[in-house]
């Protein structure tokens, strides 16, 4: 009986490792998502100086209208900037809170039942060994 008792329990455990891999990959991918966004936002900041600063050298030939159009400008670039990479975080945040509950599911699953855990994993192990056989070809 230990024996069987041992090998449910590495079983457990390398299920558990496996979920907590993916947990980690999809919490990595949506960092890299975050960290794009940013980049996004940074580009259309640095865009909207560019505007502000052509249009500020435009109004130091013309008016004071243009002045103040190139500050209105430069602002509403920031602003959008700021906007950009605020909703950047809340979907990663958003992203993450998914994973969380998955991982919750998938843990409470494996807990209750653990031998079709095992049953479900070994085919889909077969199932995408076979995948991968036929794709070699």
């Amino acid at each position: 009986m230990t024996s069987n008792n041992d090998t449910a329990n590495r079983s457990n455990d390398s299920d558990d490792r496996a979920m907590h891999d993916v947990v980690d990959t999809m919490g990595a991918a949506a960092g890299d998502i975050a960290s794009e966004a940013r980049a996004a936002a940074e580009d259309l900041r640095d865009a909207g100086a560019e505007i502000a600063d052509a249009a500020s050298h435009a109004a130091s030939q013309g008016s004071q209208h243009a002045r103040a159009a190139a500050n209105a400008a430069k602002v509403a670039m920031s602003d959008a900037a700021e906007l950009a990479a605020q909703a950047a975080a809340d979907a990663m945040e958003s992203v993450r809170e998914r994973i969380r509950g998955w991982r919750g599911l998938g843990e409470d699953y494996v807990r209750t039942k653990p031998i079709e855990a095992v049953g479900l994993a070994a085919a889909a192990g077969i199932a995408l060994g076979i995948w991968f056989a036929r794709r070699r070809k």
